[in-house]
């Protein structure tokens, strides 16, 4: 299967459960890095080819910067099998997003491992395959913490299309609506990716127990994903949560995606 990225890479939103396969997915957030409290994530993915002929895949892994590294170019994986990547991101270390494009649809789940001398948690990390777009231009995510007990990141994996660029904003409202801090805005140049993460703690000094955040596509055009990581202090064990948001049918989507590669 030709595959090859045009330029830099890709976006992100993370899709319900139970939704409908895709041949094209967005991990937003792997790594091999080690965190803030010490413990060292490694990211692990596992797909599965449901149909009765084989599956070809192409994946690429995304940095923050938006540069591209191959993964893997025409994987086969049998009828009815599992492939099964482990440290996806490697010993040479790094974090980003990965997108993986395949022959037809398939089933993904990645998850992070987190370990230390305070033992191993595992997050779960749903691949994304629905988007924010010009469309919906609104991705919300709630249950977020930022105190003594736990902290929250947020991220987002985003590609503007190449006529012009794209801007994410990401603002933190309070329980009782009000907002938290000062609103954040990144600029997707034309036609380039970003993969974004960042504490709730650049965003405000405040501690909270409870909030809600909202990232939007806020000027030109593209697509779009944003989700948020609960991490507990004491021993970095953490909860993914996705955006949710109207979104995109997952063949649209895809379409959008591969107009910033060299896909079949």
């Amino acid at each position: 299967m030709k595959t090859r990225f045009a330029i830099l890479a890709l976006l992100l939103a993370a899709p319900a459960f139970g939704a409908e396969l895709s041949d094209l997915y967005v991990i937003p957030a792997v790594a091999h890095a080690t965190g803030a409290t010490g413990e060292l994530w490694q990211s692990d993915v596992s797909i599965f080819n449901p149909h009765s002929t084989p599956l070809a895949l192409d994946l690429e892994l995304v940095a923050p910067n938006g540069t591209a590294t191959r993964l893997a170019s025409g994987t086969t994986v049998a009828p009815h099998a599992t492939l099964f990547m482990h440290d996806i991101v490697g010993g040479g270390g790094g974090i980003g997003a990965v997108i993986v494009s395949g022959s037809h649809p398939f089933a993904i789940m990645s998850r992070a491992t987190a370990t230390s001398s305070r033992g191993t948690f595992v997050e779960t990390v749903p691949a994304a395959a629905d988007f924010l777009d010009a469309t919906a231009r609104d991705s919300f995510l709630t249950g977020l913490t930022s105190n003594a007990s736990a902290r929250t990141n947020i991220g987002f994996f985003a590609a503007a299309d190449r006529g012009e660029p794209m801007a994410i904003t990401i603002a933190l409202f309070a329980v009782d609506g009000s907002p938290l801090g000062r609103s954040q805005t990144f600029v997707v140049p034309a036609g380039a990716t970003i993969q974004t993460q960042l504490s709730t703690r650049s965003l405000t000094t405040v501690s909270f127990d409870s909030a809600s955040a909202r990232v939007s596509i806020t000027s030109g055009s593209g697509v779009a994903t944003a989700y948020a990581s609960v991490i507990a202090n004491d021993t970095g064990s953490a909860a993914f949560i996705a955006g949710s948001t109207g979104s995109m049918p997952p063949s649209a989507a895809a379409a959008r995606l591969r107009s910033h590669f060299y896909l079949q």
